[in-house]
């Protein structure tokens, strides 16, 4: 196709065969041709592209420039602009594609574009495959055709320079070369990037934008240390820069200080690096300052700095009410760390730190202010991490209010915040003084049910007094078994203790039983300390709870340790029975006993084995003062006419104990005797 006339606008598509994404950007294009005559220009960068992405260039394409790639993007866009005939040049990646290119499209055609000189519009930039991840950003991607701007940098390439008015369009345009398919994908883009990024601040370390860039790539690397090393080194390269983009990009670093150590829980840096740049950051941009005191207030609510971490949220909230519906004014005054200064996403950290600290002050003002439009916010409890722990204690630790049972009943109908109420509240059961009792008191006065929260009303009847049957008894068999199991799944063992003690009145049913003996045996299996007369009694309660439990189900002259037919718990517990009823100086049955039941029930062995070895050492001790004893008689004097008999009697007692010895294992023990009876029996 011939154009007869110099367009109004020329595109610059930069193609690098990509066969799965190009004709969807392509077609996005086509708008722009029908309504403006625009011109697209294809730079093709992959000169062995197969032949299905070239028959889908040519179909476009009015212009078709084939460049051998060198590592520099800076130059691949030049070479499209500078076969660009246009009034304004747009440019464009083949990994994107508009998805609303009416009010570019419309600004292009008014008079409005003649005041200005060049533009920004938003990217959705994707980061994962079912793009439900994403980020939003401007991007100067439109300027006029002046002949003085060119591209620079190899790579984040950017128009430069851009002089006059500009505009941010509402235009939109998605993008998924940030989704990758695995990590080492990921990481191959990120070294090829710095590899780059790296040159161009060796070449042009004044130029602010490469560090930026270089900062970002280290970012999505994780690359904590690195990250403050190159933020506080571009902060003094760039120190006493003027003029407007320097000083966004002073802005931004500045405010990355915070922003690298709030994930890092380095509150105190945070702190410090708030004060260190206070007076620089007065000079910088309104998204800077306002991000700071975010990200100042954050880290003193963790130090619990309340009253001044509700007046640094206060000040960032002046500046997102004033701001928020205004971002086309200042989209360039927001790089990538800052993108998202003024959305909400920002806005509801901001109003939880206002809601806590207020609270924790006696007064419920920024609750009723905020916390029906914060609770609406999808990814709350994503978002605000810590927010509900936060609102909770805060609303604990003061007099108890009705509002509360709002704030539990709201969470309550979110999973992911019902599971953080459940994490709050931690262990089963606390001292009566402990202020989460309100958040409790709060949950049984909602009546709330979906789901019922019969383990929380529980412990507030445990703790009232009240009784706690009736509540285990109305739960199904089943959600019982699997409540306890889950519980023990996930729960620390001091909260399997709590809930021992929480069930330790509530009779012999059939779940009451089950909960015991499956709680015990949870306890044995990860006890690592304990004196074997504690962890005699462990044994016998898991054996009583476990066998009453089956006997509910099983024939009695079914249930025979023996038969490998029945569960190992109840194998295991039937043995126990037996082994517990050995008499406790009969250490050779005792030891043999608990060897036996090695291997019934694995995840029990190291209980049994910890048994075995606390016995074996207390039957050790016993020997040896028995021993002591009976080598102290015989170094007595006695009279003549006894001594033969009274030492047959006594070599005989220190024979036995050397069986004794030998059956507790202690071989060596049982040699010292020997060697006592071999020194005072007869020749």
């Amino acid at each position: 196709m011939k154009l007869e006339k110099k367009p109004l606008l020329s595109i610059s598509l930069l193609s690098s065969g990509r066969l799965g994404t190009i004709e969807r950007c392509l077609d996005s294009l086509v708008p722009f041709k029908e309504q403006l005559g625009a011109e697209i220009i294809i730079v093709d960068t992959a000169t062995e592209s197969n032949a299905d992405v070239c028959a889908i260039i040519e179909k476009y394409a009015d212009k078709i420039i084939l460049f051998k790639w060198c590592d520099d993007f800076a130059k691949a866009r030049n070479a499209g602009l500078s076969a660009a005939t246009g009034k304004w040049f747009m440019f464009i990646d083949d990994d994107e594609w508009f998805t609303d290119a009416q009010p570019l499209i419309d600004f292009f055609n008014s008079e409005e574009s003649e005041k200005h000189h060049w533009g920004n519009y938003r990217i959705r930039n994707y980061l994962s495959e079912d793009w439900k991840r994403y980020q939003d950003s401007w991007a100067t991607r439109f300027f006029k055709n002046n002949g003085k701007t060119r591209f620079v940098g190899r790579v984040h390439e950017c128009p430069a320079p851009v002089i006059g008015k500009a505009k941010n369009i509402a235009a939109k345009v998605g993008h998924t070369g940030y989704v990758y398919h695995t990590r080492e994908e990921k990481l191959e883009h990120s070294r090829r990037n710095m590899a780059l990024l790296e040159k161009l601040t060796e070449e042009d370390p004044k130029q602010g934008r490469w560090w930026l860039q270089l900062l970002i790539e280290h970012d999505n690397l994780g690359n904590v240390e690195k990250q403050r090393e190159l933020n506080a080194h571009a902060i003094e390269i760039l120190k006493g820069q003027t003029g407007n983009y320097p000083t966004i990009i002073r802005g931004c670093l500045m405010a990355n200080a915070l922003r690298i150590e709030l994930p890092q829980s380095n509150f105190e840096k945070c702190d410090e690096f708030y004060h260190k740049y206070a007076e620089e950051r007065k000079k910088t941009t309104r998204v800077a300052i306002a991000a700071t005191e975010l990200f100042e207030a954050q880290a003193l609510l963790r130090l619990g700095r309340f009253e001044e971490a509700k007046h640094h949220a206060d000040i960032y909230m002046e500046y997102y009410y004033k701001l928020a519906d205004k971002r086309d004014e200042f989209g360039e005054e927001s790089p990538y760390f800052l993108i998202e200064t003024f959305e909400r996403k920002w806005w509801v950290p901001a109003a939880a730190i206002l809601i806590v600290c207020d609270i924790r002050d006696g007064s419920w003002e920024a609750f009723d202010k905020y916390f029906e439009e914060l609770h609406r916010y999808d990814s709350l409890a994503t978002i605000v991490k810590n927010f509900v722990r936060d609102i909770l204690s805060a609303a604990a630790s003061v007099e108890y209010d009705s509002r509360m049972e709002y704030i539990v009943s709201t969470f309550w109908s979110i999973a992911i915040e019902r599971d953080a109420v459940k994490l709050f509240l931690g262990d089963m059961i606390f001292p009566d003084s402990d202020n989460r009792w309100n958040v409790i008191r709060a949950i049984v006065a909602t009546g709330v049910k979906d789901p019922d929260p019969w383990d929380v009303r529980l412990r507030w009847a445990y703790h009232t007094g009240s009784n706690m049957s009736d509540i285990v008894e109305a739960i199904p068999v089943g959600r019982w078994r699997r409540y306890i199991n889950s519980f023990t799944d996930t729960a620390a063992g001091n909260a399997v203790t709590g809930q021992l003690k929480l069930l330790s009145g509530i009779g012999n049913s059939v779940r009451a039983v089950y909960a015991r003996y499956i709680l015990r045996r949870y306890v044995l299996c990860y006890v690592e300390k304990s004196d074997r007369g504690s962890l005699k009694k462990m044994f016998a309660a898991f054996s009583h709870d476990c066998i009453l439990y089956y006997a509910q189900f099983c024939k009695p002259d079914l249930m025979k340790a023996e038969d490998e037919i029945l569960p190992d718990d109840l194998r295991l517990a039937l043995f126990l029975q037996k082994a517990l009823s050995i008499p406790e100086n009969d250490y050779r049955a005792v030891l043999t006993a608990f060897k036996d039941m090695i291997g019934i029930d694995p995840p029990m062995d190291s209980a049994l084995s910890l048994y075995s070895h606390l016995y074996a050492e207390d039957a050790k001790q016993l020997t040896e003062r028995r021993t002591d004893t009976t080598i102290a008689i015989v170094d007595a004097p006695v009279s003549p006419l006894n001594r033969q008999g009274e030492m047959k009697a006594l070599i005989n007692q220190l024979e036995a104990k050397v069986e004794d010895l030998i059956a507790a294992g202690m071989t060596d023990e049982a040699e010292k005797v020997m060697e006592e009876i071999r020194k005072y029996g007869p020749s």
